[in-house]
């Protein structure tokens, strides 16, 4: 028998009560919430206070945070329960206001209610920002806050019980799709078959690798793309295999100007984030599965960095010591890159993961890359920016002549495979001063330094444009 007189949630297999604490109190309403979907697997018991009227003052004895919460007056035992259970959320306390103005015809205490909430979203739109960089395992499993974090309810065989709105956001699945399944689903090789060792392992010894803990690992999508998150793991009830574990997960962000490539310890290449097609115009599934020295142009250099990562102690790591100062990094359509690259550690003590921070030493300016029948190859953020498109995506059906007015738009094609030989002055060819359109159909003047190369069999031009507005 739980010794608060509160609500609690009771799982088959759970020794002891999940109390109001804040982590505990959040596994609790998301398996709360499970159970009013019918899910047969999970019940509810709930202890309350006898029928009639309670003051705040007395809620003190159920649950300290609701008490200090309520606005002090006399409260109907219905409402009791609901306050809490979410003592933080603001829309309960808006509801409960508009139902004493509208239905009770009592607006002093409706707005007494309506001060609490307002001062609800304050202090969560103050402490949101800190709770999304919390770098303290503790910290952050502490303040679980559902709005930002993705959280996640396993057992001790990975079945996956619980998912929040978030979790199903930020692996793109349904809920109907996730729970009752194994975690392993959302996890690319060969750690999806590991896993459910791991937990084995643990549920056995009792020995933690993971948990209490954040580490940087790497998740699979539903759409198939592996990318990076941080995970925070803690065990919430149970002894053996009736254990019951919370996981709260969130993308990983890196600082502005760091392009970051995930490898295996022997270099081949699980994932890149964004700014990589930006920087070297290679995509995910054109990398995924490489070796990272076929990334770069000194492959030697590569082979022992990564000889001294995989010898090299946590600290090493930490202290930043496995590091490249210069080195080139191939680009799809351009010479080499100069860069700087420094590795970190990533995911846990039995499966390493290096993480290669990639910082460009020069600048490209506004870029795109076209064929010669005019469809656009590639074009960086800079270029994306100036010219409207929201993202990657709008590349895909993007055509050079789209970005010209009238009449070039229908004679470049053809100039750009029949060219000259004598370059016109007033040509693009020549830098001359041309109008360039963007998405929404508003012309800019422009001066583009225009280069050509043969790659692979297809004629690319590389136009590098200099914005120059009058």
């Amino acid at each position: 028998m739980c010794p608060m007189p509160c609500c609690f949630t009771c799982i088959p297999g759970m020794n002891s009560c999940v109390h109001c604490s804040s982590l505990q109190a959040v596994f609790r309403r998301l398996v709360a919430q499970r159970c009013c979907t019918g899910t047969p697997t999970t019940s509810i018991c709930v202890h309350s206070s006898a029928l009639g009227t309670v003051s705040a003052p007395s809620l003190s004895s159920v649950c300290p945070t609701a008490a200090e919460q309520l606005p002090q007056q006399r409260t109907p035992a219905c409402m009791a329960g609901p306050f809490v259970m979410y003592p933080n959320n603001e829309h309960l306390y808006r509801m409960y206001a508009r139902f004493l103005e509208h239905v009770k015809s009592d607006p002093w205490s409706a707005q007494k209610f309506t001060e609490t909430a307002e001062k609800l979203e304050e202090e969560q739109d103050q402490t949101g920002a800190n709770l999304i960089a919390q770098d303290d395992a503790a910290s952050l499993l502490e303040n679980v806050n559902e709005k930002i974090h993705a959280v996640l309810v396993i057992n001790a065989e990975g079945i996956m019980l619980v998912a929040n709105k978030q979790l199903q956001k930020l692996f793109g699945y349904k809920k109907t799709e996730i729970e009752g399944k194994n975690i392993n689903m959302m996890m690319p090789q060969p750690f999806s078959q590991r896993h459910n060792g791991y937990l084995r392992n643990y549920v056995s010894t009792g020995k933690k690798r993971i948990i209490d803990s954040i580490r940087e690992v790497v998740a699979l999508h539903k759409n198939k793309n592996v990318f990076p998150i941080q995970l925070a793991v803690t065990k919430v009830s149970g002894v053996g295999n009736d254990s019951v574990f919370m996981g709260v997960l969130r993308p990983y962000t890196v600082e502005a100007g760091v392009i970051r490539v995930w490898c295996t310890p022997s270099g081949g290449v699980i994932s890149v984030d964004e700014r990589f097609f930006d920087s070297f115009g290679k995509t995910y599934s054109e990398v995924a599965g490489r070796p990272f020295s076929s990334l770069v142009r000194d492959q030697d250099v590569i082979m022992k960095l990564l000889e001294r990562a995989q010898a090299a102690s946590v600290e090493d790591f930490i202290q930043g010591k496995i590091r490249e100062p210069e080195m080139y990094m191939l680009h799809a359509y351009l010479d080499p890159i100069k860069v700087e690259l420094q590795v970190e550690l990533g995911g846990t003590d039995t499966q390493r993961l290096l993480a290669f921070n990639i910082r460009l030493l020069e600048t490209q300016g506004m870029l795109q890359v076209v064929n010669n029948d005019g469809r656009v190859l590639y074009m960086n953020e800079d270029m994306r920016k100036f010219l409207g498109v929201k993202d990657i995506a709008g590349i895909k059906h993007a055509n050079l002549a789209n970005q010209m007015p009238l009449p070039f738009n229908f004679l470049h094609n053809r100039w750009m495979k029949e060219p000259n030989a004598k370059v016109p002055k007033q040509s693009c060819r020549a830098s001359a001063t041309v109008v360039m359109l963007n998405s929404q159909g508003k012309s800019t003047p422009v001066k583009p330094k225009i280069t050509s190369r043969e790659v692979c069999v297809w004629s690319v031009c590389v136009c590098v444009c200099y914005v120059k507005c009058f």
